[in-house]
């Protein structure tokens, strides 16, 4: 029990102290204007993942608990809701490749840091 606390406690104080070293040399590293960059281009592929989602989570730990009982209705509401996410993604994705030519030259943004960002 003692060694499980000691180690969970050293994982509790590098979870917290790992990002504030980072930031501080990344911020150094990259700069002021490439980290407007980035920022900017990952405040673009939020709206999207956003949009993505849109509550599908949510409705399917609802459908799938009300069919809890009978595992054909469970796997036919997981089927349905599993081809609602991918023609939402296939959707989503056709707007953003779409909408990425029309950012990029707005905003000058490179076009390969959103598809980069867009995938991971």
């Amino acid at each position: 029990m003692r060694k499980n606390f000691i180690h969970y406690t050293f994982y509790q104080l590098f979870t917290f102290l790992l990002p504030i070293v980072l930031n501080a040399y990344s911020a150094r590293a990259l700069g002021v204007t490439n980290i407007g960059l980035y920022n900017l281009s990952g405040a673009f592929i939020a709206y999207f993942s956003l949009f993505l989602k849109l509550g599908i989570d949510m409705y399917g730990s609802r459908e799938i608990a009300y069919a809890a009982g009978d595992i054909v209705e469970v796997r036919a509401v997981f089927s349905k809701i599993f081809s609602m996410q991918l023609i939402m993604g296939v959707i989503v994705i056709t707007v953003f490749l779409a909408a990425n030519k029309f950012v990029t030259t707005t905003f000058h943004l490179p076009a390969m840091l959103l598809l980069i960002q867009g995938v991971v």
